[in-house]
């Protein structure tokens, strides 16, 4: 991830818990809570063993063609000569038929 650009959607989780399973609990009702109010779904929650922060960014601007270029601009940057083991596709194939964008 970049902090000059990042895609449409950041969303950052904080998820504490007294015990890894308190932690693990947490983490699938915040994952429940974020499913059900989709971009709307920041949050800051606590109790007796579990602490939970939701925040999402949305940069309404971003597309994943625009993402995909300046990423590709911030590589040929940083790697003018790129080392064998680094592949920069230009015709890159999009998501998997079962994705969507």
């Amino acid at each position: 991830m970049s902090k000059d650009f990042q895609r449409r959607y950041r969303v950052v989780l904080e998820v504490e818990g007294d015990t890894w399973k308190d932690a693990e609990r947490e983490l699938i009702r915040v994952a429940e809570h974020a499913a059900e109010h989709g971009p709307d779904c920041d949050m800051t929650s606590g109790g007796y063993s579990t602490g939970a922060i939701i925040r999402v960014t949305e940069d309404p601007e971003m597309t994943h063609d625009r993402y995909v270029e300046m990423l590709r601009k911030r590589t040929r940057e940083k790697f003018p000569t790129p080392p064998p083991n680094l592949l920069i596709k230009e015709d890159a194939p999009g998501p998997p038929p079962s994705v969507s964008r």
